[in-house]
């Protein structure tokens, strides 16, 4: 496939990128982080070289870090394995209480672990 592409001036991995550069143009004109953050993922999943993707969610994780350890501070013990995780997702939550955090890591923890250095991020910046 990537033979076929070159006489177009480029590969599928080149194309992959462009649509997450795409999303990534989209999330920076954005005024609502939710919508940034969730770009900025959908630009991953396209492709893990979309270096905006990466700088937007390290300056939206830097910037709502301590807003987040305020509004609830069992992130950081779930995240890092202090508390022990039940073994299913709960089936309500509250916010502020354990169990947001506990639907939280069932659905993001693999990203905190793949991303390198995240996990002693979290706990230096906790302090």
């Amino acid at each position: 496939m990537q033979n076929l592409m070159k006489p177009f001036g480029g590969t599928v991995q080149d194309s992959v990128l462009d649509e997450a550069q795409e999303l990534m143009y989209r999330a920076w004109e954005s005024n609502d982080p939710v919508e940034r953050i969730e770009l900025a993922g959908q630009a991953l999943q396209k492709s893990e070289d979309c270096a905006d993707a990466w700088i937007l969610l390290a300056k939206e994780s830097a910037v709502n870090l301590p807003q987040a350890l305020e509004s609830n501070r069992y992130v950081p013990a779930y995240l890092t394995g202090r508390r022990k995780m039940p073994k299913y997702s709960p089936d309500y939550v509250g916010i502020g209480d354990k169990n947001e955090v506990v639907a939280y890591v069932f659905d993001h923890r693999q990203v905190w672990l793949d991303t390198p250095d995240t996990i002693p991020w979290l706990l230096k910046g906790k302090g």
